[in-house]
């Protein structure tokens, strides 16, 4: 995008699903460049039918649980069929969810 190679955080296309997770700082997002850049990646994943969810620290150190349970409906959404993977069980709130590939949550 604009020349440059921009790196995604998580991709789950090996899982099944045509999936995308960025994690944004607020120290590279404060610049107007930056953050339009950003949009216009966005929009492009949108118009490929690539599904995406971008998320701050705040929302991952505070809720974590919420940040995968979005994750995995997701997922799910997308083709990920998670019978057959590995259920761990949340440290913070105690919740038992199958993650893809036996990734734990």
């Amino acid at each position: 995008m604009d020349g440059k190679t921009l790196w995604e955080d998580v991709t789950y296309d090996d899982h099944g699903a045509a999936m995308t997770v960025r994690l944004d700082g607020r120290a590279t997002h404060a610049m107007a460049g930056i953050a339009f850049r950003d949009r216009r990646r966005d929009n492009a994943a949108e118009l490929a039918g690539r599904a995406r969810l971008v998320y701050g620290w705040q929302d991952v150190q505070d809720s974590p649980c919420e940040v995968a349970a979005e994750v995995r409906t997701i997922l799910v959404r997308e083709g990920w069929d998670p019978a057959g993977a590995r259920t761990t069980t949340c440290s913070r709130c105690g919740e038992r969810q199958n993650g893809p590939g036996g990734r734990e949550w």
